[in-house]
């Protein structure tokens, strides 16, 4: 039998044309086959990449004085993703009126303390702002001290349900109600704060008081002298 013999070039040849066919196939769709471009088309993103996102928001205005009760206070916010939402450290001291694209927001005073508004987006991060209690001046009762003294039977008789009107002044309106230590030695109007004055069960020392939307507290006397 006659066998045919390949000449060594001819081998070599198509053992490279095989290679190319097997190289170029597997690239057909990446024109590009440089390292260089193959990156820049197909952004990596490493396994130890943190979200960067996780830094505190920042509420417009950082803070805000609240200076009578019923004050509104508007704040917004200009970074994270909404929905946002908003709520209040102390709910005794004041509430939130949300707009509808929740990146504004109203803080209403009701009571005249710091207090703190929080907002949060949707990922979770958050920014504060301060309410600060402007200084307001304290409360007082006028007159701070009354004394009623009668000498004699007709003077008892004149006392009695004679009237002193009280005044509170300051501090942080609105107020609570007039009130007294002792009913038997005389009453007061809560809403009013006139005092009305009883001789009829003896003598002695009556505390006013009245509150205000703080707190505090202020305080008066009535002393009665009887013979």
């Amino acid at each position: 039998m006659k066998r045919s013999h390949w000449p060594l070039a001819a081998i070599t040849a198509a053992i490279a044309v095989t290679v190319g066919i097997l190289v170029f196939t597997g690239c057909e769709d990446e024109p590009n086959t440089d390292i260089g471009s193959y990156l820049d088309q197909n952004p990596y993103d490493s396994v130890d990449r943190v979200n960067p996102s996780i830094a505190d928001l920042k509420l417009v205005p950082e803070s805000a004085p609240a200076s009578i009760v019923g004050q509104e206070i508007e704040f917004r916010v200009d970074e994270g993703r909404s929905p946002f939402h908003w709520t209040v450290a102390n709910k005794d001291a004041g509430h939130m009126h949300v707009s509808a694209d929740t990146r504004h927001a109203i803080y209403k005073v009701d009571r005249l303390i710091p207090n703190q508004v929080i907002a949060r987006d949707v990922e979770g991060r958050y920014g504060v702002a301060e309410i600060t209690a402007a200084g307001a001046s304290s409360l007082k009762i006028t007159p701070s001290y009354v004394t009623l003294t009668a000498t004699n039977d007709t003077g008892v008789i004149r006392l009695h349900r004679s009237t002193i009107n009280f005044r509170v002044d300051g501090g942080a309106p609105p107020y609570g109600n007039w009130m007294v230590s002792n009913p038997q030695l005389g009453t007061i109007n809560p809403s009013t704060g006139v005092y009305t004055v009883k001789t009829d069960n003896g003598e002695g020392e009556n505390i006013i008081s009245i509150s205000d939307s703080a707190g505090n507290v202020a305080t008066a006397t009535v002393k009665t002298d009887l013979p």
